[in-house]
């Protein structure tokens, strides 16, 4: 006779990483497809990737930070250790909106993380500020959390029930690194409102190539939302498995 039990956790715990891994690929292609399309149209200013983050940079009163030029693509980012900005190959010399505005919204990082160091600025837009100082906090233990979250679960679960302290342990790592992500949403969306602010302000970007560039953002804050749903339902995943173990010991 089937264990229904044992089925129905078998089979919600392979829907939740179908749906999971769905959302995630649907996103990725949706952002991968917007940048590609506006690549292919250079903005009538012809300023380059490099261009963009420096004129943000030094509209927001930032200097100390350096760009580089990085091989590869979708890798853009900032980094605040070494306070270093870093441009992928269709963005760094490329004139295009997509260059243009993901060159602002790494560059708008770097006025963040500039800010939350000003004690003037604190009390102005104060919430993000702080958000970023609990992520500066948290990103050192969460990606190693991360890290060893998911091989703990397993091992745990491998291992006899004396060990199933790792498979809690597991769970409770997992869910420090969702955290994390939590905490990253406002911070992206707060770059992106930054980065068009600035284009805007320097009329880098005309009405037409603006609307570009909010798509290219709004895309790439759905492959954020995604991930965050993603990590949400592989939650789910490890508890339903966590779960179908303690009843089958019960047995």
């Amino acid at each position: 006779m089937i264990d229904f039990y044992n089925f129905l956790s078998f089979n919600s715990y392979h829907i939740l990483a179908s749906i999971a891994m769905s959302i995630v690929i649907i996103a990725n292609i949706r952002v991968k497809k917007m940048f590609n399309k506006y690549s292919k149209i250079e903005c009538k200013k012809e300023i380059s990737g490099l261009e963009s983050a420096k004129s943000v940079l030094r509209l927001n009163g930032v200097s100390g930070v350096d760009i580089i030029h990085i091989h590869g693509r979708f890798n853009d980012n900032f980094n605040p250790r070494f306070k270093r900005i870093s441009l992928s190959d269709p963005v760094y010399s490329e004139h295009s909106i997509s260059a243009v505005c993901i060159a602002a919204h790494e560059a708008s990082h770097a006025v963040q993380y500039a800010q939350v160091y000003k004690v003037s600025n604190v009390s102005h837009g104060g919430f993000i500020l702080y958000i970023i100082k609990i992520r500066q906090f948290l990103v050192p233990t969460a990606t190693v959390f991360s890290r060893l979250a998911i091989p703990m679960v397993f091992v745990g679960v491998l291992l006899p029930t004396q060990f199933n302290f790792l498979i809690n342990v597991g769970i409770i790592f997992f869910c420090v690194a969702i955290l994390l992500q939590v905490i990253n949403l406002p911070v992206e969306f707060d770059a992106s409102r930054r980065a068009l602010a600035s284009l805007k302000s320097m009329d880098s970007l005309n009405e037409e190539e603006l609307n570009g560039a909010k798509k290219i953002l709004k895309a790439a804050a759905m492959t954020y939302i995604a991930a965050l749903v993603a990590g949400v339902l592989n939650l789910f995943r490890l508890l339903i498995l966590h779960k179908s173990r303690i009843n089958k010991n019960k047995r």
